[in-house]
């Protein structure tokens, strides 16, 4: 098999105008949009047509690159996604990698973040506290127990297809799912359609609900926010450019009695294993958190249950930063061998399928 010295990113030096033996990729490159369809065939055609050549570039790291029409892509596997400029209107790679998201997931050391801090279990002494706090009865007549009808919970989130997070519940309480009886009354979940919703107990025996029309945007970190305060309910998500939020007063015949938290790392009553890929972040519960308050200010220490760990989806900017920083010999928490390159004089592919495992 034939390799080329350095044709990694003579496209980009040409694109950003770059002299020769200059290599200098943007900070805060970003994940753009998974190529589907004619789109994703008419590259794919494009790397097939690519001749076997050589390029060669002066730079300051000699990163080895393939032919780019050895790559070879697999669409029912597979998905080729954009990287971008920080503004979104340059193509600086193609980026390939696998449609199960935990191929490409790293845990983050929580201290390394300042996020020293534990779950607190069912059962535990700090959890009994939050449960003596914050139990009580609120009276339909919305009056009483002001601490059960305060409930606020959100955090990041990133998707490459609503499935990823199809019924999801982001928190709830006093959830059963069982029995006529409706015990659940602050019960947030994502959509299988992408869109939020709270559902709560209006009578023992019926529920209201309150949810977003648009399904939060895919292929990039979301945060998203389900707050209640007595009868006021409103769930959204949020990002740099787009938000959707929808907000409804319930008029209700129930008495909220609060016992039970669920949350979204817990699934059928079991914790989700340490070493699973959960595409989150900065999960919050804190009563009296206002909608999207700490989307840009994050202080877990702060609140009464946190995220116990930070397993961080690997197709992010941050790793494309430390791709970048690898090519241009920057330090980074990548190898020179953690993706293969494929590269001709005017495109390239960054393969992370089969090499990055974290």
């Amino acid at each position: 098999m034939k390799k080329v010295c350095l044709a990694v990113f003579l496209c980009v030096g040409v694109a950003l105008g770059l002299s020769a033996g200059e290599i200098n990729l943007p900070k805060n490159a970003k994940i753009g949009k998974t190529l589907e369809g004619k789109t994703l065939q008419e590259v794919l055609q494009k790397v097939s047509n690519s001749k076997k050549e050589v390029v060669e570039k002066n730079i300051s790291k000699a990163i080895t690159a393939l032919p780019l029409d050895l790559f070879i892509f697999n669409p029912d596997t597979d998905i080729l996604v954009e990287v971008t400029d920080s503004s979104g209107s340059q193509i600086l790679y193609y980026l390939a990698a696998k449609k199960d998201t935990q191929a490409f997931c790293f845990p983050k050391v929580a201290e390394n973040r300042g996020n020293g801090w534990i779950l607190p279990l069912a059962g535990s002494r700090e959890w009994e506290d939050i449960a003596n706090a914050y139990n009580g009865i609120f009276k339909g007549d919305n009056t009483g127990g002001p601490r059960t009808a305060t409930n606020s919970a959100g955090m990041w989130i990133y998707a490459t297809s609503y499935a990823d997070f199809a019924n999801r519940v982001i928190f709830s309480r006093n959830y059963n799912g069982n029995g006529s009886i409706r015990t659940d009354y602050f019960h947030a979940v994502i959509n299988a359609d992408g869109t939020l919703q709270i559902t709560s107990a209006i009578t023992n025996y019926s529920v209201d609900r309150v949810y977003t029309t648009k399904p939060y945007p895919l292929n990039e970190w979301v945060y998203i926010q389900a707050f209640q305060q007595a009868n006021l309910y409103t769930i959204g998500w949020k990002t740099a450019t787009d938000e959707e939020r929808k907000s409804k007063t319930f008029t209700r015949n129930v008495d909220l009695e609060g016992v039970n938290f669920n949350n979204i790392f817990k699934n059928d009553n079991y914790e989700i294993s340490p070493n699973s890929c959960f595409p989150v972040k900065e999960f919050f519960w804190q009563p009296g958190i206002f909608m999207f308050e700490l989307m840009y200010n994050y202080n877990a220490k702060a609140k009464l249950i946190q995220q116990n760990r930070q397993n961080v989806f690997g197709l992010d900017t941050e790793l494309v930063d430390n791709i970048n920083a690898v090519i241009m010999g920057q330090p980074s928490f990548l190898a020179e061998d953690s993706f293969v390159v494929y590269a001709d004089s005017n495109d390239i592919v960054i393969d992370i399928r089969s090499t990055i495992g974290f």
